[in-house]
């Protein structure tokens, strides 16, 4: 018996005890990119429940489970936790559908339409930061030193495994500079609740059109702006830059009006944007190349050029960068190319 094949008879097991049988049917039904897999258990006794496998060795159940509670007393649809075991690493969970956010926003009516959604969003995302103060202070920090390892994923993974760079010692240099800039930054802004991953395919539509909450395990005390740029900068789906600008300024205004940017005019809030989108898609380069070559899950190079794309037009526009934005130009860009072939 394989290592897989134990783990789902562990889960059938753990299955039984909390439903009294396992009679229904048991699907695959998401494997996202950590080592959580979800199936879907189906029954003509009981509403569908998602079985949240999570192997204790590599991930803990533990801080869904809490943050969970918490953000339903925020308001937010999360899915209800029927029972978990942290040991085995399974949890039980209300299951908020298959429909992700982003199905919505490719079949909506252009930039009518997306800003339905992104109202919608953007409520729901106003109640975990207007309302997660206290929440936040109970979190990890976003700080230096997360900011840093993440980044730090680029040359390891992007560079030197998806680009087959060899960086010399000039080219680390550089990138120590640039990821100092970056972090200066990102530690002026605004901070309080952030779910970390807030994007359209953690973002589901529910029955009756209003949006549930997954995926928020790893929210941590940081800069505000870091899930404007998750979910208007989506590595998923993309939109013009006068939306995303028109949107920002949007949004900003609601924010404005309820303290949560006290002292941080709209320019500065747009700047604060684009460095936190820099540093969230620098990090993702090195994601999804690990996510292929480590973890064997190819789907995600195909989002690569979109991210690339980010990147780009942010180091463009960011002149603080400039000697960053000349060696891109002069080292990655001409791989990519090549490598994209």
């Amino acid at each position: 018996m394989t290592a897989l094949d134990e783990r789902q008879k562990i889960l059938l097991d753990w299955l039984a005890e909390h439903l009294g049988g396992t009679e229904g049917q048991l699907t695959p039904a998401s494997a996202d990119a950590s080592f959580r897999r979800y199936f879907r258990y189906k029954s003509a006794a009981a509403p569908s429940l998602v079985i949240m496998d999570a192997p204790p060795q590599h991930e803990s159940v533990g801080p869904f489970v809490v943050l969970a509670r918490h953000l339903r007393e925020l308001g937010l649809h999360v899915p209800q936790v029927h029972a978990h075991c942290e040991v085995r690493g399974f949890a039980l969970l209300e299951d908020l559908g298959s429909t992700w956010l982003l199905s919505r926003l490719q079949a909506a009516d252009g930039r009518r339409g997306a800003t339905e959604w992104y109202t919608k969003v953007f409520s729901e995302l106003m109640k975990m930061q207007a309302n997660g103060h206290a929440l936040a202070q109970q979190l990890p920090r976003y700080d230096e030193a997360i900011f840093l390892r993440e980044m730090n994923l680029l040359p390891e993974w992007f560079l030197t495994h998806h680009l087959k760079m060899e960086l010399t010692a000039s080219d680390q240099q550089v990138l120590h500079h640039a990821f100092a800039a970056i972090i200066e930054q990102l530690l002026k802004q605004p901070t309080g609740l952030v779910h970390r991953d807030f994007h359209s395919r953690n973002i589901m539509v529910l029955d009756d059109n209003q949006l549930g909450i997954i995926d928020f395990q790893d929210a941590v005390c940081g800069p505000l702006t870091y899930d404007w740029v998750s979910v208007l900068k989506d590595c998923y789906v993309r939109w013009p830059k006068e939306w995303v600008r028109s949107w920002v300024s949007d949004f900003y205004r609601q924010w404005a009006q309820a303290g949560l940017v006290h002292g941080v005019s709209l320019d500065q809030w747009r700047e604060d944007f684009e460095w936190m989108g820099l540093q969230r898609h620098l990090k993702v380069l090195g994601i999804f190349a690990r996510l292929n070559y480590r973890d064997h899950k190819p789907q995600y190079i195909n989002d690569l050029p979109l991210v690339m794309d980010y990147v780009v037009e942010t180091l463009i526009e960011l002149e603080a960068l400039s000697p960053f934005w000349n060696w891109w130009q002069d080292r990655v860009l001409p791989q990519w190319r090549r490598v994209s072939r």
